[in-house]
């Protein structure tokens, strides 16, 4: 018997730990009252044909009274509406609702809410557990407020009517441009079904993990690879088409340049879709919620209506929707399956996935190339590949996947150059991050050039450093210089973008206040940091797996964190190598450099949107992903030692500490 543990120890380990992850999402999930998912509501929103997505606020004082008139085509159970509040107004009195029968007059439901209790954009619910609205009925929701004072009114969320069929009026005057951002609930088993297949599907991809790393002894890249495939599906299942961080304009572009692939164009710059497509697109995506990246319970239900597996109408039907002009590089994973889709005839649901499966693997592919090239820290550059927010980026509808991934490969390849191990295919993967860094973000990453200063000492001959510098240069030349040129315009005074027109109270900046204000503009910055420190940390690594709202508490990304710092420190093993790295002052200043410059650029880009008197909004955490590595490299060999090789336990604990991630993710998710 002893002999028999000895032998399969690492088997018995990993069956343990499965177990307990089992045990773990029972009582878990009985610790979180298994009624929020069961009795959870799905959304089917009643302007579910709109046709634009313009957002309009609408302030309810006393005396106002603002009212739609919807008709449900399904069992309702519950309602929802929108209401924004400017960043760090306060808000004072009460908010009432009504829901009045419209035929015989009857209040069927009232309810009320403290304006000053809600955080900002909030999606509100009410559910009428107790009066469930008739099927072709038609009813007014409307509402007034007791607030008097207009600089503490809320806001209500208002959009483009377009073929919406109710009628929305303010103070009694119709309006038949505008309606409310409104939607209706029904009860579904679902949720809770989901979140067991979902709990199942983690724990499952965690034990291949595990194998690979403990039996089949794996390298490190391929276990990277096997772990952004197997934890991006994860990803991608958890965040539904459309909720992810500006989803829907990534999938416009994507399907854009699908056309042209396809021969099928986009005539007088306006996209053309499938029937089918543009159908599940506007439920999917630019509906309401969807838009904003609000992670839902709302999604699967809105799935669930509109999947077939081959597509029903596949002829070609003209939108409003203006064709972007983003770069093609980015998105050629997310092209490619779309265009793959489209020619099998799948449905938009299975077409939408392939293009994500696509996004993933290639991904995988880069990362797992960089982690292999990189010299030094591999485990780091890994995990940092695995944190939640990563996941969700290149597993969601995103270009910021292949920014990241190329960020990574660019990274690898220098230290690999700067150290002497790096040979020819090295050179052209490193030219080949450089085109598509160049590509990504409109040249918000070319301060990533300035890690060529220390190249000029290196161990390279002239050819290979005036190639290495010619080529890097030349892809940010090709890729930024007309972004640069509308940039350099507006920082001597051409203002480009405002953000007064009723949306934000005040004016905005221009690009050039940093340029006339750069020790303010550095002190805004710093302001932003202290006041959204935690917001910054959080959805760096994975609380907001979405674009505003919060969807893990902080405490559980925490050991993502602490593992990474981790997994970065030099090892005795390591330190005591013959072949041992050192990173000198000069590399870890260039990378500083590098990295504070392309962190500048970014809150240089959001100010734009920033009204005066704001610090800069508009930044999120996941701008700075590609860069994460410019920072953590610097601690190897920084002067702390891990007395042992751990590594391999810190890549494991990692991979084991998505099963709580994702536990609480789809948690909040499907009770949301």
């Amino acid at each position: 018997m002893s002999d028999f543990i000895r032998t399969h120890k690492r088997i018995l380990y990993i069956l343990g730990l499965v177990f307990l992850s089992a045990l773990f999402v029972v009582l878990g999930k009985k610790s979180i009252k298994t009624d929020k998912i069961e009795n959870r509501v799905y959304s089917i929103h009643a302007h579910n044909d709109k046709e634009t997505d313009n957002i309009y606020y609408q302030k309810l004082v006393k005396g106002d009274r603002v009212s739609q008139t919807f008709t449900p085509d399904t069992k309702v159970d519950g309602v929802s509406f929108e209401f924004h509040r400017g960043q760090g107004s306060e808000l004072s009195g009460r908010t009432y609702m009504t829901i009045t029968d419209k035929k015989s007059g009857a209040v069927v439901y009232e309810d009320a809410y403290d304006n000053n209790a809600f955080p900002m954009d909030t999606l509100v619910d009410f559910k009428l557990y107790d009066t469930n609205l008739t099927v072709g009925h038609e009813y007014e929701i409307a509402f007034t407020s007791d607030v008097e004072n207009e600089s503490n009114a809320p806001m209500l969320y208002l959009q483009d009517a377009g073929r919406y069929k109710g009628t929305f009026t303010v103070n009694g005057q119709e309006d038949t441009s505008r309606a409310l951002c409104l939607g209706v609930f029904r009860h579904s088993q679902l949720p809770s079904k989901i979140f067991d297949a979902v709990m199942m599907l983690v724990i499952l991809v965690v034990m291949l993990i595990l194998i690979a790393m403990f039996v089949k002894s794996m390298p490190v890249h391929r276990i990277c690879m096997l772990s952004c495939i197997g934890l991006g599906i994860i990803y991608m299942l958890i965040v539904a088409p459309g909720k992810g961080c500006d989803s829907a304009y990534h999938y416009e572009v994507a399907y854009s340049y699908a056309n042209n692939v396809l021969f099928k164009g986009n005539p007088g710059g306006k996209l053309a879709m499938r029937a089918d497509d543009y159908e599940f697109y506007k439920k999917n995506f630019r509906i309401n919620d969807s838009y904003y990246g609000l992670m839902s319970a709302d999604a699967y239900m809105d799935l669930n209506d509109t999947a077939s597996l081959f597509v029903k109408d596949s002829s070609m039907v003209m939108t409003l929707i203006e064709t972007g002009n983003e770069n093609f590089v980015p998105y050629i994973p997310y092209i490619a399956g779309i265009s793959i889709g489209r020619l099998l005839h799948l449905g938009a649901l299975p077409t939408v996935y392939l293009a994500r499966l696509f996004g993933i693997i290639v991904f995988a592919l880069i990362i797992g190339l960089a982690v292999k090239i990189i010299p030094a820290g591999k485990e780091a550059l890994m995990l940092l590949a695995l944190m939640p927010m990563t996941l969700q980026e290149y597993s969601a509808f995103s270009y910021d996947g292949m920014c990241i991934a190329a960020a990574f490969l660019f990274v690898a390849c220098w230290l690999a150059f700067m150290h002497d191990r790096a040979d020819r295919r090295t050179l052209i993967m490193w030219i080949v991050a450089a085109v598509l860094l160049g590509a990504c973000k409109k040249g918000t990453y070319i301060f990533f050039l300035l890690l060529l200063v220390p190249v000029t000492r290196a161990h390279m001959t002239r050819k290979e450093k005036a190639a290495v510098g010619g080529s890097m240069i030349a892809s940010a030349v090709v890729f930024n210089i007309i972004s640069y040129a509308v940039v350099a315009a507006e920082a001597f005074g051409l203002r480009i973008m405002a953000a007064d027109g009723g949306y934000l109270p005040g004016s905005s900046y221009t690009l050039s206040y940093a340029v006339e204000h750069p020790f303010k503009f550095i002190l805004m910055c710093i302001g932003s940091i202290i006041e959204k420190a935690d917001y910054y940390f959080g959805s760096i690594i994975g609380t907001h797996l979405s674009a505003n709202i919060q969807t893990v508490p902080i405490a559980v990304v925490v050991p993502f964190f602490v593992l990474i710092i981790i997994a970065a420190m030099e090892t005795f093993e390591e330190r005591t190598s013959d072949n041992r790295i050192i990173i000198n002052t000069s590399e870890r200043l260039a990378m500083l450099v590098s990295f504070f410059m392309s962190s500048l650029v970014m809150f240089f880009m959001m100010q734009v949107s920033t009204p005066v008197g704001w610090n800069i909004d508009g930044v999120t955490g996941r701008y700075f992903l590609p860069v994460l590595p410019l920072v953590v490299l610097c601690l190897y060999n920084c002067g702390v030692t891990v007395t042992k090789n751990t590594k391999e336990k810190v890549v494991a604990a990692f991979v084991c500490w998505h099963i709580v991630e994702v536990f609480y993710a789809v948690w909040a998710v499907l009770v949301r």
